[in-house]
């Protein structure tokens, strides 16, 4: 399977941009202000068979300060990724999602409700099938399957 990636990029990884380790893990951003006894760094969920590990990388999402790359270094994941704004209502049953920032803009002007339309990424698949297919790959691939 070809793993699809970009330079990691804070900002996207605050709005909740899918991130992926260089060994191919998903991964997602869970605080970028972690005060280490050197620096603020970010603390990170790595999916793994059954659970989700902590680990903490560099600002710039490297694991290792001069740079050397290491099998957890962040990237952004850009498989099936598509960027959305979501509608979020004070009953959260109402929130939406939606494909441009007007169509997000246009429901909230509609709704009359108190309301905040965050940014969001989202994987695209047609079916959980193809989600469960392409992690197990991913487990194959690292010999866990």
């Amino acid at each position: 399977m070809e793993t699809k990636r970009s330079e990691f990029d804070l900002a996207k990884a605050r709005q909740g941009h899918p991130l992926i380790t260089r060994s191919g893990e998903l991964a997602r951003l869970l605080c970028d202000d972690y005060q280490s006894p050197f620096e603020l760094m970010l603390v990170v969920a790595v999916k793994k068979e059954g659970f989700e590990a902590l680990m903490t990388t560099y600002r710039n999402g490297k694991s290792y300060y001069d740079g050397r790359e290491c099998p957890d270094d962040l990237f952004l994941d850009t498989r099936n990724c598509q960027e959305t704004y979501k509608v979020c209502f004070c009953n959260e049953s109402d929130s939406k999602t939606y494909t441009t920032k007007d169509e997000a803009f246009d429901a909230a002007m509609e709704s009359g409700q108190w309301c905040k339309i965050t940014k969001d990424w989202r994987m695209v698949y047609d079916d959980y099938d193809e989600l469960d297919l392409v992690e197990e790959e991913l487990l194959a691939e690292r010999g866990l399957l």
